[in-house]
């Protein structure tokens, strides 16, 4: 009778201990599956530290002629490339599987708002960059503004 309630009781213990590591091999997983969609999400769209450099052959100047990727460039640049303006990139953002990664990624608040700060500061960092370019030199083909200003 000993003999089988000190079983019972080490087989209890044993299926508790097999639960616990169970659950955090779970747990472990899942936050490495977390941390690979975040470093997804910065390459695919080009921000943070998971992009090779995405600043190569960013127009500073209206001499400066845009141009097309090449296969080579896509995975140079990340799979969307470099946006060629503010419309492409609210395209990238607005992508299904964008959305639906940000959406996964509010299981991970530390993921998710870390994300979202990369994403606004990239779009700051664009239309900075576009507006100082249309200030001084032009854009879109139109002249600089600052041949328009009246300033004495």
């Amino acid at each position: 009778n000993q003999s089988t309630s000190a079983t019972a009781g080490a087989s209890g213990q044993l299926g508790t201990n097999s639960a616990l590591r169970m659950m955090e091999q779970l747990a472990t997983r899942q936050e490495r599956a977390y941390e690979r969609l975040y470093t997804f999400l910065q390459y695919f769209l080009g921000i943070g530290s998971a992009t090779p450099n995405s600043h190569h052959n960013v127009p500073t100047s209206s001499n400066d002629t845009g141009r097309s990727f090449s296969a080579s460039d896509v995975s140079q640049f990340g799979a969307l490339g470099r946006f060629s303006d503010g419309d492409d990139m609210d395209e990238a953002f607005g992508h299904p599987i964008i959305r639906r990664a940000l959406r996964v990624l509010r299981h991970s608040p530390a993921h998710h708002v870390h994300a979202l700060e990369l994403i606004a500061s990239s779009r700051r960092t664009e239309v900075t960059r576009r507006f100082l370019l249309a200030l001084t030199s032009g854009y879109g083909g139109m002249a600089p503004l600052e041949m328009r200003a009246h300033d004495p």
